[in-house]
C-alpha cells in the first residue's frame, strides 16, 4: 500500500502534467489560428492570380502575342508595386 507521501506528490505531479498539457494545447491552438489566419488573407491573391492565368490564357489563344509580352504586360496589377513580394512568395508555399 503507498503511504500518503507517496500519493501526494502523485497527486501533484498528476496536476503538474495537466498543466503542461493545457500549455501546449493553447500554444497548438494559437499556432492553427495564426495558419488559418495566413490561409484567409491570401485567398484573394489566389483568386486573381487564377483570374490572370484564365485571361492569359484566352489572349494566347485568340491573339498572335508572344507569350512573354502578353504576360508582361496582364501581370503588371497582380506583380507590380513595392510589398508584393511576400504575398507572392506565401502563394508559392500554399500551392
Amino acid at each position: 500500500m503507498a503511504s500518503l507521501r507517496d500519493i501526494r506528490k502523485h497527486i501533484k505531479s498528476v496536476k503538474s502534467i495537466k498543466q503542461i498539457t493545457y500549455a501546449m494545447k493553447m500554444v497548438a491552438a494559437a499556432r492553427i489560428r495564426r495558419a488559418q489566419n495566413s490561409i484567409l488573407s491570401s485567398r484573394p491573391f489566389a483568386v486573381k492570380m487564377e483570374e490572370l492565368i484564365a485571361d492569359l490564357q484566352g489572349d494566347m489563344e485568340s491573339e498572335n502575342l508572344p507569350g512573354a509580352r502578353a504576360f508582361r504586360r496582364k501581370a503588371g496589377g497582380a506583380f507590380g508595386g513595392p510589398g508584393t513580394c511576400h504575398r507572392r512568395q506565401r502563394f508559392v508555399r500554399i500551392f
